[in-house]
């Protein structure tokens, strides 16, 4: 049996405990749930991937010059090397993600940007 006074204290810091754990497994919840839907993206892409794989394949040659049409903005052909350059930018090495203006944006002559 213990006092009041001494009761008081106790259940105060159960009750910032308690409210720390919630805390944690909700941070938890929210990394699960974040992880999940990685992977779920994630799959879409790799049968996407895997789509347009199998059509290329299957192109015919007319069809795979104008795709290679569409994504080549010129071809620099030096003494001893020919440098492709792309429309589409690959992005900065490293694979960080940045803010940049896209063709496909609707509001790219607002100067407003779209993330990729």
């Amino acid at each position: 049996m213990i006092s009041k006074a001494e009761f008081e204290p106790r259940l105060a810091g159960l009750r910032r405990r308690f409210a720390k754990l919630e805390a944690e497994a909700t941070t938890l919840q929210d990394t699960a749930e974040q992880a999940r839907s990685l992977r779920l993206e994630l799959g879409k892409l790799e049968l996407f991937a895997t789509l347009v794989r199998d059509r290329l394949n299957e192109a015919d040659r007319d069809t795979k010059r104008d795709i290679v049409r569409t994504l080549v903005r010129r071809v620099e052909v030096a003494e001893h090397h020919v440098r492709v350059v792309f429309r589409v930018d690959p992005g900065p090495p490293g694979g960080s993600s940045t803010r940049r203006i896209a063709q496909h944006c609707p509001e790219r002559r607002g100067a407003r940007t779209c993330r990729h």
